[in-house]
């Protein structure tokens, strides 16, 4: 093993899960000893922007758990070895403070949060599009016009590969952004996340279903993912595979759906985890991976449908599995769920 140059062993390190960095260990030579040492030093940091003064600051090791919390410790890591920054912005004006903790990490990849998409003005996006790793961005809450015409310049320069935003935010010219990331090759995952609890009053299930069914060879290999409270996106979607069957009976809909929605073969599994990466997503009790097929013959489109089995997020996330063909074949569960992922094939 060691006559792979240590530098290839580095950067494959670099780009292994846990999962595959704690298999590394136990090879001979350069692969393993690089594993080790990434074990021992992989990190990330948090922090939170107020009012221009960088607060909340906690650098925690990825493996061993381990948080520290005073600039001396934090300053003490090993650069190198953070691998992601996060980045929260309470309040305006956060840009020259962002800049100066991201200057501390420059190997990282970076994650902007803002705690109002109010907050997006030009100095903001200027600030976002300048970064050569940024890794995310989440908007908890609406964009008002203003804000989404300066987003725009993040979306057309194809900056963004996951965007996570509040389900009530994706209405209107929101959703045309969407479907505008969707069919971009950089990006990789849209995750629309309900934290707050609040009621839906928008549609985005619906909508971007309706523009897949339209619009299915552009989106091949491209997924989106509902994330807590989600009753509503589950709604929209049986409305959206039932069609004329759907009804205000729920446990007929589940009936229904068990003539709609298929559990995939191994084989079927092995190929979506090999085109489409499908078994990089993980959940804490997965379900198989069920099908849906519209249309017939050369015009015929499919998409993977899989969830979490549980209701709540309890699990922590190194014991999280993919889904799978012998993943919990129970559509009934579906209807509890705390999460779950649609894939375009």
């Amino acid at each position: 093993m060691n006559a792979v140059p240590l530098a290839f062993c580095d950067h494959l390190c670099d780009l292994l899960y846990w999962k595959g960095i704690w298999s590394a260990k136990k090879l001979s030579g350069n692969y393993g000893r690089q594993a080790q040492l990434t074990t021992k030093h992989r990190a990330y940091y948090k922090c939170a922007v107020k009012d221009g003064i960088e607060d909340q600051r906690c650098l925690q090791y990825e493996f061993t758990r381990r948080k520290v919390q005073t600039p001396e410790e934090i300053g003490a890591a090993s650069k190198k070895y953070v691998q992601d920054v996060f980045i929260h912005s309470l309040s305006k004006k956060s840009e020259k403070v962002s800049l100066e903790i991201i200057k501390r990490f420059p190997f990282a990849q970076y994650h902007l949060a803002l705690f109002s998409s109010s907050f997006i003005n030009e100095a903001w996006v200027d600030f976002a599009y300048s970064l050569k790793r940024l890794r995310r961005v989440w908007l908890p809450t609406k964009m008002d016009e203003d804000a989404l015409r300066l987003f725009q310049k993040l979306v057309t320069g194809k900056k963004l590969p996951i965007l996570w935003i509040s389900p009530n935010a994706c209405e209107g010219r929101t959703m045309d952004v969407l479907k505008t990331l969707l069919c971009q090759e950089q990006f990789e995952e849209l995750k629309i996340r309900n934290i707050t609890a609040e009621v839906w009053t928008t549609t985005p299930v619906s909508e971007l279903l309706q523009f897949w069914s339209e619009n299915s060879a552009k989106l091949r290999g491209k997924y989106f993912v509902i994330e807590y409270n989600c009753r509503s996106g589950i709604k929209q979607l049986q409305e959206f595979v039932l069609k004329e069957a759907f009804s205000t009976d729920r446990e007929l809909n589940i009936s229904s759906l068990h003539k709609v929605l298929k559990a995939s073969s191994k084989e079927e599994c092995d190929f979506i985890d090999k085109e489409y990466r499908h078994n990089f997503y993980t959940f804490a009790t997965p379900s198989c991976v069920y099908k849906y097929d519209e249309g017939d013959g050369a015009k015929q489109k499919r998409l993977y449908l899989s969830f979490d089995c549980d209701e709540e997020y309890y699990k922590s996330e190194d014991q999280w599995r993919p889904t799978s063909y012998d993943g919990r074949d129970d559509l009934s569960l579906i209807r509890f769920t705390f999460s779950f992922r649609i894939l375009f094939a």
